[in-house]
C-alpha cells in the first residue's frame, strides 16, 4: 500500500469505516473502470429531498442524458451556492457510476429531486417564490446583464434539444451567455458552471 492509500485507510479506521485490503485482482474486477484508483467504496445512496428553508438556488436540469456533464453539474452547483438540483424525467441515472465519479463526492453533498415532470417543478418554485430563468441560446437578457433577484432557479436543457418551449415560457426570464468568435453554443456543464458562477459572486472585480 502506496502512502497515500495507507492515510486514507487510516483515516477511515478512525472514522470507524469498514476496511479491507484486497489484491489488484479484486480491485480489477469490482471495478467498471479500464485503471482503477485503487480504492472503491459502498455507500448508502442520497435519498431525494425537496430544499428546505430558508431558500437560496436551485438548478433545474431538463433530459441532460450525458454522465460526465450530469457530473459536472452536481460539481458546479455545490460550488456556487446551490441548494438544490432538480432532475426532470429523462435525465440520466445521478447513480450511474461516471456521474459518481465525475461529481467528485459533490453527489452526497447536494439535495436533489430526481423523477418529477418539468411542469410540477414549476409549480413547487411558483409556490415558493422562486425566480425562475431559462438558460437559451435566444434570450431577452445577457448573463453579464442581471442581477438576479432571490430565491432565484436556472434552469438547463438537455444537450441536443435544449429546454422546451411550455418550460422556458413559464420561467420569469430567459438568460444567454455571450460569446466570441464562430463558437455557436457551449457544453450544458461548462455553460450552467458561467451561469451558477455570475449568480453567486455578481460582476467581477475588474
Amino acid at each position: 500500500m502506496n502512502p497515500e492509500g495507507k492515510e486514507i485507510f487510516e483515516t477511515a479506521q478512525r472514522e470507524k469505516v469498514r476496511c479491507f485490503e484486497v489484491t489488484p485482482k479484486i480491485v480489477t474486477y469490482l471495478s467498471d473502470t479500464v485503471t482503477p484508483q485503487g480504492i472503491l467504496g459502498a455507500v448508502q445512496k442520497p435519498t431525494p429531498a425537496w430544499p428546505t428553508k430558508p431558500f437560496s438556488r436551485v438548478l433545474g436540469v431538463h433530459q441532460v442524458q450525458d454522465a460526465g456533464n450530469m457530473g459536472t453539474l452536481f460539481r458546479s452547483a455545490e460550488a456556487f451556492g446551490v441548494q438544490a438540483i432538480f432532475l426532470t424525467e429523462g435525465c440520466c441515472d445521478p447513480f450511474n457510476p461516471k456521474v459518481v465519479r465525475s461529481s467528485m463526492g459533490s453527489l452526497f453533498r447536494v439535495p436533489f429531486m430526481m423523477g418529477v415532470s418539468g411542469g410540477s417543478y414549476m409549480d413547487w418554485l411558483k409556490q415558493n417564490e422562486f425566480h425562475s430563468y431559462a438558460l437559451a441560446l435566444q434570450a431577452s437578457s445577457s448573463l453579464v446583464n442581471m442581477d438576479f433577484l432571490s430565491p432565484m432557479a436556472f434552469w438547463v436543457g438537455s444537450e441536443g434539444e435544449g429546454l422546451p418551449d411550455d418550460l422556458v415560457k413559464a420561467c420569469d426570464g430567459t438568460v444567454t451567455i455571450p460569446m466570441t468568435g464562430k463558437v455557436e453554443s457551449l457544453n450544458v456543464g461548462v455553460a450552467a458552471s458561467l451561469a451558477l458562477f455570475w449568480a453567486q459572486f455578481g460582476r467581477p472585480v475588474p
